[in-house]
């Protein structure tokens, strides 16, 4: 299984042996201090922060809770090598010159509550970065983050930040292999099957078509869409018509994939549009007795609109008082229900273009 992201793009992928020279030019020329944001599961890229801090003198300070969980955990397994003495407290880097200071970061995806978002905020309690600050962004944004990204980037630049990103300098390489890296793969590999993965249908055909020209028979390269199932024998692969289920299993407090569509528009409405419950008291009579209350909920603040919701009573009451109903029907109070629903937001959508969710609460004394 070959993934075929990198397809389309020529030659080899970068090195991470680039990266690294390129961190060390940054490092030399850098007054200030130097915070590198990456994936703290970049193990590579920690690495190549850690001999920049050795061979340019600077000790290294981490912040953002995956950073330092992951970064531990490396250290400790023997993935990253870190020179006694090198790593110090966040809290003491105002104690060094800035040219004596780097700092790992997390946050190189825009993502708002982490560590260098917040720095670019001012609301890091351990670090305020100022002018003649460095920062390198070492990733490359997922899509769907560019425009998170950039608009960390515009405040750092604010603030008068030096910033360092993929687009100008090689601090990022590919984690897909590129055509001559697939090449190589199937050369040495020598597959009996090839199966691509991991990209749209176009770019699993060029893998497919590559493994062809490298020796791989037509039968033997299998361009399979999602879920479908694929049976695997000592001599023999099959591909079955048989297709798997897709798509997201919400978990739901202590149910697991049993959240309605409904239900998960019904919140999606009330996050967006607020909510209003309405209250009336009526008699054995069905004649209104009180009411009604309006409760509201992340629609209007009421102190500052009273108008609208005085005007909102009266559409309820004189809507229940022209309801003509059987009393004796079995579904009277959710006909009632629906009516008072449904003039409530036909109101309410003429007055401010809003559709809250309205639940109306009929209660019988």
């Amino acid at each position: 299984m070959t993934d075929s992201l990198g397809i389309l793009k020529p030659g080899y992928a970068i090195s991470e042996s680039e990266i690294q020279k390129t961190i060390f030019n940054i490092f030399k020329q850098a007054q200030g201090r130097v915070i590198v944001t990456t994936f703290s599961t970049t193990i590579a890229r920690l690495q190549h922060t850690i001999n920049a801090c050795e061979k340019f003198n600077r000790k290294l300070a981490l912040i953002g809770r995956s950073m330092i969980n992951n970064f531990n955990v490396c250290a400790e397994l023997g993935y990253i090598k870190v020179p006694p003495g090198m790593i110090m407290d966040i809290r003491e880097t105002d104690k060094l010159s800035p040219e004596k200071v780097c700092v790992l970061s997390t946050g190189s995806q825009g993502e708002d509550n982490a560590a260098l978002a917040r720095m670019a905020r001012d609301e890091h309690p351990m670090l305020r970065l100022q002018g003649g600050d460095s920062v390198l962004f070492s990733s490359k944004p997922i899509p769907g983050n560019e425009d998170s990204v950039q608009d960390l980037i515009a405040k750092l630049s604010r603030k008068g930040v030096e910033v360092y990103m993929y687009k100008e300098f090689d601090l990022h390489v590919s984690g897909h292999a590129c055509h001559e890296d697939l090449k190589l793969l199937f050369s040495l590999a020598r597959p009996d099957y090839l199966m691509p993965i991991h990209g749209d249908h176009f770019m699993l055909r060029k893998v497919g078509e590559l493994g062809m020209k490298m020796g791989i028979p037509f039968e033997k390269n299998l361009l399979v869409e999602n879920n479908r199932i694929i049976e695997l024998a000592s001599n023999s692969i099959n591909v079955t018509e048989e297709l798997v289920g897709e798509g997201y299993i919400l978990v739901d407090g202590t149910g697991v994939g049993s959240v309605s569509e409904l239900v998960l528009e019904e919140r999606r409405q009330m996050a967006t549009q607020g909510s209003l419950v309405l209250v009336l008291l009526v008699n054995k009579s069905k004649k209104l007795v009180g009411g009604p209350e309006i409760i509201s909920r992340g629609f209007v603040y009421m102190k500052s609109t009273t108008g609208l919701f005085d005007e909102m009573k009266e559409v309820i009451k004189k809507e229940y008082n022209a309801i003509d109903l059987d009393p004796k029907s079995s579904s009277y109070w959710s006909d009632l229900r629906n009516k008072l629903r449904n003039a409530t937001r036909e109101f309410v959508y003429s007055r401010t273009e809003k559709d809250p969710v309205v639940i109306p609460v009929v209660i019988q004394v």
